[in-house]
């Protein structure tokens, strides 16, 4: 359950990531940027973090909330340990990387 709460509340926040994609690179781009936003949020570079952002997800999380919401997520699911998968989806129209977590 904790680690299905970690991919669902870092889906939210990746799901707006941008990466310029192609048809052909699209997976392995969403998937690399999924990856490095779990490694910035990871290292405490939420500046880096929000830097991937569109202008929506920014105002829907902006930087001085991003720390906070990873220390709460961190305090109801556990700390973060590593990363175990990722893989590239649609969501809600939207290219998303579904990075699990433990």
């Amino acid at each position: 359950m904790k680690m299905l709460l970690r991919v669902l509340i870092l889906v939210s926040m990746a799901v707006a990531i941008r990466a310029p994609l192609t048809v052909q690179s699209a997976a392995v781009e969403v998937t690399s940027a999924g990856k490095n936003f779990v490694e910035l949020l990871e290292k405490g570079d939420f500046a880096g973090a929000v830097g991937q952002f569109d202008d929506t997800m920014r105002t829907a999380l902006p930087e001085p909330k991003l720390p906070e919401t990873w220390q709460t997520l961190q305090a109801q699911a556990g700390s973060f340990q590593k990363q175990l998968g990722v893989r590239a989806t649609k969501l809600a129209g939207y290219d998303a990387a579904l990075v699990t977590c433990q």
